[in-house]
């Protein structure tokens, strides 16, 4: 009888304040809100520095994918992103696997446009330099063209891995789900 009333008790407080929220204009997350979203990319990754370009092409074929986590970022914070891609060329490859905040620049309309900062680790192998892994950074930026289709930019700010820096901007096409 006294986890009924528990639960009464609870289910009314809830109850008020779902109404609370409610009157003051805040509405609940949509189910949207709480399924992750997924997207897939693919482009180039064209590397910032001649050392990597001694060992490698000057363009990277690179392929991605990466998840909204809902509820790290819902308002106006943002959205944020966990993902990995892969750029490769020849046998030289870098794996990084980032945690990125996305911003809309504008709250009042909906913009196709969207900006984002991350952090992440990347694990990279260079021909005759080995393989490891070392903290970076990466800016993003971006824009819808469709409700499945967009267009993104990244630069990644990494550190040297031997006497090859990783820096680098890629361009990517993808797809949401």
């Amino acid at each position: 009888m006294l986890a009924i009333t528990r639960l009464w008790k609870r289910a009314v407080c809830l109850l008020a304040a779902v109404c609370a929220l409610s009157a003051a204009g805040v509405a609940p997350a949509d189910a949207q809100d709480i399924i992750p979203k997924y997207r897939v990319k693919a482009g180039v990754f064209a590397p910032d520095s001649r050392s990597l370009k001694d060992v490698s092409d000057d363009a990277w074929v690179k392929i991605g994918a990466d998840m909204d986590l809902p509820l790290l970022g819902m308002g106006v914070a943002g959205k944020t992103r966990v993902g990995i891609d892969y750029a490769f060329s020849g046998s030289n490859s870098i794996l990084p696997i980032t945690l990125v905040q996305v911003w809309q620049p504008s709250l009042a309309v909906r913009s196709p446009l969207y900006l984002g900062a991350g952090v992440g680790l990347w694990t990279v192998h260079t021909k005759g330099g080995g393989t490891a892994s070392r903290f970076g950074f990466r800016l993003v930026a971006g824009a819808d063209l469709t409700g499945r289709l967009f267009l993104e930019g990244q630069y990644d700010f990494v550190s040297r891995v031997g006497s090859v820096r990783t820096d680098g901007f890629s361009i990517l096409v993808g797809s949401k789900f």
